[in-house]
Parts: C-alpha cells; structure tokens; sequence
C-alpha cells in the first residue's frame, strides 16, 4: 500500500517569523520532516515568487499554494504525480482584481494603497522586508494586497462592495488581501489531495497556521494546530484545533518536535 504523509503549512507568523520573515528557527525542523519523506507545502498569501525564494533556501521541490488558494504551483521537474506538473488555477487573475479594487475607490468613499502601485522603497519600510523581497510581494498573479486606512471604519464597505464582484478580502498576519471568492486555502488543499489520493492509498495530512485566513486549510486536514500569536495567545476558533506553545517558527519547530513523539511514522 502506497502511503503519504503531507504538512500544509502557513508562511508569515508560523514557518516564518513574522516580524524578520525568518525561517532560521524552523530550518532543522524542516531537515527533520523532509529527511522523513514528509512532503511539506507551502499554503500561503505570499507569492510564486516569494515562495520559490523560501522553498530555495530551505532546498524544498514540493508543490505549493500560492495567495491564499489561488493557485497550486509544480515545479517543471516535479514527477512525484503523473501528469502533475503546470499551474492549477483556481482563481482570478490579479488585472481583474485590481481593476475592480480601482472602480470601488473611485466610486465609493473608502481609503486604501495597492501594493502594486506603491514605490517599493516605500513599501519596503512598511512591510520590514529588503527592496528584492517587497518587489517579489508586489508581483502578484491572482491576488492583490491592500493597506486600509483605518480599517474599522473602511473593511465593511469595502467586503460589500467586493462581494458583488465575486471578490473576497481576508486578513493575513499584517495586510489585508483580496482574491476571487472561489480562492480559498482549504479548497486549494482539497483540489490538491484529490490529485495526491489518486495515486496514493492512504494520505495523511496535518496543517499548521496562526490567523483566521489559515482556518479553511486546518479544516480540510487530518490533524490542524496552531501556533501561539506574538502575545502568546492563540486565535479564537470552535474548531477543534490543537494548541502548540511557541510564536512562530518556534511552534513550528515545537509541533514538528511532537509528530515524531507519535506513532505517526509507523502509518
């Protein structure tokens, strides 16, 4: 019987420190997974190019998700799934999106910047990211990220408006982001594993994030955990999720730690 072990997981605030977008502290996790022959994919509002720098430095070839659910990405060599290896698309294209983000600025009285449109030095500032990182996050293909001016009293306006285009806006470790509202972590997880359990006989998937927007990925996976937030506390949520100690990379790495106190790797 063929069998496979995949980990979704989410980049900013849980592989990667969310303030320096480290992954320093959960690099030896990462060995430890893939030396096990646990696929890890990325599921994440960052970009293919952002993502591909990551997966780079820590010597990754898995698939990954692409900003929030749009997009699930093989690399050209990947083998590992017959026939697995072009983009599957399930998004918008990010012209549509910001065409639409624009026709609502111009016709309603809500405030907020586009990544795109920003200097990226300036944006660089804001995000706390080097000029090369900031501009591989403002090359966006399905999706949009946006700073509002305070959101508390611009988000609603803004999610009803989007609605009607068939857009969503969700909110990620620091900035809010707009994609098609068929774009959804948890959907892309389960487009996925429909491909993964045609080939294997048994799949066993864990997810790990920390915001609200990771919530459709540890829905859809077998064992979903999360990671503390900076103030040591962990989102609310009625799922039945478990709670692993550790900010970041650190709950990363601490989750990793307690698979393999299991006998998870006798599946």
């Amino acid at each position: 019987m063929k069998k496979k072990i995949i980990l979704f997981t989410d980049l900013d605030g849980t592989l990667l420190d969310l303030t320096t977008y480290s992954f320093e502290k959960s690099k030896n996790a990462v060995k430890r997974l893939k030396d096990n022959e646990v696929t890890l994919i990325f599921c994440s509002s960052k970009t293919r190019l952002e993502q591909l720098h990551y997966q780079s430095g820590l010597n990754l070839k898995d698939p990954f998700i692409v900003e929030n659910g749009s997009a699930v990405i093989f690399h050209e060599s990947f083998n590992e799934l017959p026939g697995m290896n072009k983009t599957l698309v399930l998004g918008k294209s990010s012209f549509e999106i910001r065409e639409a983000l624009v026709e609502l600025r111009n016709e309603h009285p809500v405030e907020f910047r586009m990544f795109s449109e920003m200097p990226t030095g300036e944006l660089s500032k804001i995000t706390g990211l080097d000029e090369t990182s900031t501009a591989l996050a403002q090359n966006r293909d399905y999706s949009e990220t946006i700073i509002i001016e305070e959101p508390s009293n611009n988000l609603a306006a803004i999610e009803a408006v989007l609605k009607k285009s068939n857009l969503a806006i969700k909110h990620g470790g620091r900035f809010y982001t707009v994609t098609s509202n068929r774009s959804d972590k948890g959907l892309a997880v389960k487009a996925l594993l429909k491909k993964y359990s045609e080939f294997y006989n048994k799949v066993l998937t864990i997810g790990i994030g920390d915001s609200s927007n990771d919530l459709p990925m540890l829905k859809a996976v077998d064992m979903p955990y999360l990671v503390q937030c900076p103030d040591r506390t962990w989102l609310e949520t009625s799922l039945p999720i478990n709670r692993v100690n550790g900010i970041g990379p650190e709950g990363f790495s601490n989750m990793v730690s307690t698979l393999f106190k299991t006998s998870l790797f006798s599946l």
